[in-house]
């Protein structure tokens, strides 16, 4: 029952409280029960009118929308009205008893249901008609003698209605007039009955608005929303939207948090979830004194491999990088893909030669899955170390700046190397006491 029901019923209680009264007098009840039927039951039949003739118009608008939008949530009223409309009829014929106002009813029935049919035929041809702006109203055009019939119909059944209805509600006013001094009575009495009820109504209705407005401020904060009574007027409806909005937004909130800080290709951290959990580590690492150091690798050959094998090689290239990072360094480390064929590692370590130790499993196990058989291309990184000093106060941006320098000037080393063919550049001193350093990949470059 909608909100507006629901109150129109609690706003009735003083009528159906009067009614009551009046079975005092069994003369007067008798006319007023069955002038109150009748005026009911012209009312319900003017209702169901009022819904059938909204309802083929909703399911109208509903296909033509679709048909235009290819949007198949226009077609929601559509599907509730091909439920609903047979269900009207039914209660219409089930109403009337007049033969000339059953002969309507049929008649309306029959168009209703072929201007249906016609909807179905319309969304069975829609892929070849959607979005076709002149043909939908073509089709518009076509179904609009159908629906004035319809309509026309049902005026002359409701203006049939509204005639009875004239003649009921003088039936009653001279039944009112008989039974005016047992009102006197019933009347007070159904006033405060009428209060208590609107009271208890107004109650739980400021409740829901209460809880609707808590749900609101949750949904502001992101908290998780209180679970509503499920009514089927029109707060409940806009309770439910609340509550199925609110469940989407927060998984759309962690998706997009989830999109933004990882990359989809690696799964590592991309260049923007890095940089904020990196800042957290070496705000931590000066406040316990810490020292660190970002380990910069770039992919020796992608280009080379991307032009002459394909991108879906190149892809497994960078797939296969970010899985050597993730089993050679330590699970406390925090390994990202940073853009390209760039990586890098922030690691924890004391000394110098706890990074070289870290970079040199890195690089044998390069040189593992270089070994292994049937293998497209070979890997090959070119790596620069960059130690972060505790008591500075250089950022993670600086640092990756720094790291990314050192492991140019390792790439420019090696290719001056291979254009004078002086062999590889040798593996930088793990122990050397400087604090930025580079190392080398032993891996050859791809082909």
């Amino acid at each position: 029952m909608s909100l507006r029901h629901k109150l129109m019923a609690v706003l009735a209680i003083p009528a159906i409280v009067l009614i009551a009264a009046t079975a005092l007098s069994y003369q007067t009840n008798r006319w007023r029960v069955e002038a109150t039927r009748l005026l009911q039951r012209t009312y319900e039949i003017r209702s169901a009118i009022d819904l059938l003739v909204s309802d083929l118009v909703a399911a109208e608008a509903a296909v033509r929308g679709y048909l235009l939008t290819s949007d198949p949530g226009m077609l929601h009223p559509y599907v509730q009205a091909r439920s609903s409309i047979p269900r009207h009829l039914d209660e219409l014929g089930g109403l009337v008893t007049d033969p000339e106002a059953a002969r309507l009813v049929r008649q309306l029935a029959d168009h209703a249901n072929l201007r249906l049919s016609k909807f179905a035929d319309q969304l069975a041809r829609s892929p070849a008609i959607q979005g076709d702006r002149a043909e939908v109203m073509a089709l518009a055009k076509e179904g609009e003698v159908t629906m004035r019939y319809v309509l026309g119909l049902a005026e002359t059944l409701r203006e049939r209605e509204d005639r009875a209805l004239e003649e009921r509600a003088a039936s009653l006013a001279r039944a009112e007039r008989q039974a005016f001094f047992i009102r006197m009575v019933g009347l007070p009495a159904g006033l405060v009955l009428a209060g208590v009820i609107v009271a208890l109504f107004a109650g739980r209705l400021v409740r829901r608005i209460e809880i609707l407005s808590e749900n609101t401020r949750r949904l502001e904060q992101g908290l998780p929303l209180v679970e509503g009574k499920r009514s089927r007027d029109e707060l409940g409806a806009l309770e439910r939207a609340v509550l199925e909005t609110g469940t989407r937004v927060q998984e759309l909130q962690a998706e997009l948090q989830r999109l933004a800080t990882v990359d989809p290709l690696t799964g590592l951290a991309n260049r923007r979830g890095f940089v904020q959990a990196a800042e957290l580590r070496l705000d931590l690492a000066r406040r316990d004194r810490r020292p660190l150091a970002l380990v910069f690798v770039d992919a020796d050959g992608l280009k080379h491999v991307n032009d002459s094998l394909g991108h879906a090689v190149g892809d497994e290239l960078l797939q296969e990088i970010a899985a050597l990072l993730r089993d050679t360094f330590r699970s406390s480390d925090l390994p990202a893909r940073l853009g390209g064929d760039e990586f890098c590692v922030l690691v924890s370590a004391e000394t110098e030669e706890g990074i070289a130790k870290a970079v040199e499993r890195f690089t044998a196990a390069i040189e593992r899955s270089n070994n292994l058989p049937g293998r497209a291309y070979r890997l090959a990184a070119s790596i620069g170390v960059a130690r972060f000093d505790p008591v500075s106060d250089r950022t993670i941006d600086q640092l990756i700046a720094r790291a990314d320098m050192l492991m140019y000037q390792e790439k420019r080393a090696k290719a001056m190397a291979r254009a004078t063919g002086s062999g590889p550049t040798p593996i930088a001193n793990p122990t050397a006491p400087a604090v930025d350093g580079t190392v080398t990949a032993s891996a050859r470059p791809a082909p």
